[in-house]
């Protein structure tokens, strides 16, 4: 048996002797050679201690990087984006072993590919129309401004309000999937 790997304060218990206050590691974690080759990087996490006088063990099966927060929604504003089919593609394509082959191990790479390119690719329409704005605003205050690149600008615009409008029906959707219709009182 080999404990696993932790971070936080090891100290898991704390409390008064007499006089003196005394911290022990009591809550630890192991695995044996089958869990840690199943489970390569796991972890305990030691919590902050919550109305007691142990500190909670989180015990992590998955490395930070490849763990999966909240939940994925295809956003629709990418079916407009030009390399994001050439993302799904090479996440849908791109397994190294027969286990990569399945179906939800495909699934999953798309989902994080799809991500990364989101971050990378700044997909905020609200600051992508600040930024159109303060530049429509900047070419249209020149002595001389160019007519077609105002055009241009004023047509990226328009895209960027579309973008805006298409992520808050896509969000009040999800929510009324949700939440369902509240505003039923008047009816039996």
């Amino acid at each position: 048996m080999v404990e696993l790997s932790s971070s936080g304060n090891p100290f898991t218990w704390g409390g008064m002797r007499g006089t003196s206050w005394i911290q022990c590691k009591l809550d630890r974690c192991f695995g044996n050679k089958e869990w840690h080759r199943s489970f390569p990087d796991s972890n305990q996490a030691f919590l902050d201690k919550r109305g007691s006088d142990h500190r909670p063990v989180l015990i992590k099966l998955f490395s930070s990087s490849e763990v999966y927060k909240g939940n994925f929604k295809f956003d629709k504003r990418l079916f407009n984006q030009p390399l994001v089919k050439e993302a799904i593609n090479q996440a849908w394509n791109n397994a190294h072993g027969w286990r990569d082959n399945s179906v939800s191990e495909r699934i999953k790479r798309c989902r994080r590919a799809l991500s990364i390119w989101k971050k990378e690719n700044n997909l905020n329409s609200r600051d992508r129309i600040i930024q159109i704005q303060i530049a429509l605003e900047a070419e249209q205050s020149t002595n001389f401004p160019g007519a077609q690149k105002v055009f241009i600008l004023k047509k990226e615009l328009v895209k960027a309000y579309r973008d805006e409008e298409l992520f808050w029906s896509q969000k009040s959707r999800a929510k009324w999937l949700k939440e369902g219709d509240k505003n039923t009182n008047g009816y039996p």
